[in-house]
């Protein structure tokens, strides 16, 4: 399984056209930077994704590379885990 660590951002800072256009509710979601480590939490070449979420609807965005995903999540760190490390569970929210 892989391991991973967030960093709030500002929606300025988001970077992903694909996360910023499927937004619902752009002004009212936390922007996110996505760190994801290998299974042991180290890499010295970790791989980002952003993160748009809407605690107050449940929804996450997720975007690494140019296409975004979104899924109903119960917690940032929740749907994170999903995306990363259960397809399966992510696509059956989504």
């Amino acid at each position: 399984m892989r391991t991973f660590a967030v960093q709030e951002i500002g929606q300025g800072d988001l970077h992903a056209r694909d996360l910023q256009a499927g937004s619902p509710l752009l002004y009212e979601g936390t922007a996110y930077r996505i760190t994801i480590y290998d299974a042991v939490g180290m890499n010295p070449e970790a791989e980002s994704a952003q993160a748009l979420h809407y605690p107050s609807i449940g929804r996450l965005g997720i975007a690494w590379g140019a296409d975004a995903t979104w899924a109903d999540v119960e917690s940032l760190e929740a749907g994170i885990e999903a995306w990363l490390n259960d397809p399966e569970a992510w696509e059956a929210r989504r």
